[in-house]
């Protein structure tokens, strides 16, 4: 039960953290920098991951596995097989044995 727990709430900050970036910054009740966010499940599949979201212009992306959540932006292509992998196992190698 205790590993579902630290799921649920590693899966409550990420949807957060997608949440925000989705809404952007409130200034003056106003919200700026809104950004469209897409899931793309043969992406997740691929990353063997939680949860994955990316913005739309795929340059900015959140990954959770286990109790790990990782939130990238950049000139990245995270399509790319040795980018995923880097990013895996620099990332990603303690989620692995959390269960």
């Amino acid at each position: 039960m205790k590993n579902k727990t630290k799921r649920v709430f590693w899966g409550f900050f990420y949807n957060g953290v997608r949440e925000e970036l989705r809404r952007g910054i409130k200034w003056r009740d106003m919200y700026l920098f809104t950004k469209t966010i897409i899931t793309d499940d043969g992406m997740k599949a691929l990353w063997d991951v939680d949860n994955l979201a990316l913005t739309e212009a795929r340059n900015e992306i959140i990954v959770q596995k286990g109790n790990i959540v990782v939130h990238m932006l950049g000139d990245i292509d995270f399509d790319d097989r040795q980018t995923r992998e880097v990013i895996i196992n620099r990332f990603f190698t303690d989620a692995l044995f959390e269960d």
